[in-house]
């Protein structure tokens, strides 16, 4: 049971509504943060408790992005937010990881990556625009 003030159904009507999902997280210690971690926990519900409202996710696509204080990025990392589209009958579009310094994106190579998201998540839908 989850307390009455649980907002996680209120985010999935307004993900419902979506055909491109992204979600994004920050790196902590080579993971996503606990709060994605507890949302992607929580989308079993959606197949277990929620089922109507699971058949509706089939055919989104999902997008993962990261954003860390290093360019480095594990190939792992982004490999639960495929398998977990993979389970929900999502596409899975891609991800990328961006780094900044000093609190800012100062590096030509983290713009191109975003630049280059953007572009896929456009060819994936048409209609998003800038």
């Amino acid at each position: 049971d989850y307390p009455e003030d649980d907002d996680f159904q209120v985010i999935i009507s307004s993900i419902l509504q979506a055909d491109v999902i992204i979600l994004v997280t920050p790196v902590y210690w080579y993971t996503v943060s606990t709060s994605m971690k507890i949302f992607m926990d929580r989308l079993t519900d959606l197949i277990t408790i929620h089922k109507k409202q699971g058949r509706l996710l089939k055919g989104k696509c999902l997008f993962s992005m990261s954003c860390g204080a290093a360019d480095d990025m594990p190939d792992y990392f982004h490999e639960p937010f495929r398998l977990t589209a993979a389970y929900l009958d999502l596409h899975y579009g891609g991800f990328v990881h961006t780094w900044i310094d000093n609190q800012s994106i100062i590096s030509e190579s983290v713009k191109n990556r975003i630049e280059s998201f953007y572009e896929n998540i456009i060819s994936y839908h048409p209609m998003i625009t800038s």
